[in-house]
């Protein structure tokens, strides 16, 4: 089962589209923008973290709030990402994060169908969503004052 994806496109940012209109360079624009797609997942992560921080059991030695990091996201096309999420994987017994083996984190964020079922919690999602808005914010300004920083034209 691979995990849900969850993507955010940006409305009102003619000012940004018209620059990058000029700029014209395709790879010149990513290597601007992926330190500001960085600088707005942080929030989501440190929000992310918190909440999962509330729920884990501080008796074992997996902490899922501890392998919550954000990763490079493999580009499609002309795009610029980063996947917020939980290291270690999905399956018991990968090679463990520094949290420990957090295979489980799966079952509380969608849930399970069989025997003792689980109800799905979707931390992650519910993180994405509230904080959307406001990373669109930080991404949009911090690109801004990449762009201005440009001069070449």
């Amino acid at each position: 089962m691979r995990g849900a994806q969850v993507r955010a496109s940006m409305d009102g940012v003619g000012y940004i589209t018209s620059r990058l209109k000029m700029l014209g360079d395709l790879q010149k624009i990513k290597r601007m923008a992926r330190p500001s797609v960085l600088k707005a997942a942080r929030p989501m992560r440190k929000e992310l973290r918190k909440k999962y921080k509330k729920i884990d059991r501080l008796q074992t030695e997996n902490k899922i709030y501890v392998n919550v990091d954000i990763s490079p996201r493999k580009a499609f096309k002309n795009s610029v990402g980063y996947r917020i999420g939980v290291t270690g994987g999905a399956k018991k017994g990968n090679k463990p994060a520094l949290g420990g083996d957090t295979y489980y984190w799966r079952f509380l964020e969608f849930g399970t169908k069989k025997r003792n079922r689980i109800r799905a919690r979707r931390y992650a999602r519910t993180t994405f969503l509230s904080h959307v808005k406001s990373s669109e914010k930080i991404f949009a300004d911090d690109f801004e004052n990449r762009l201005k920083g440009v001069t070449k034209w």
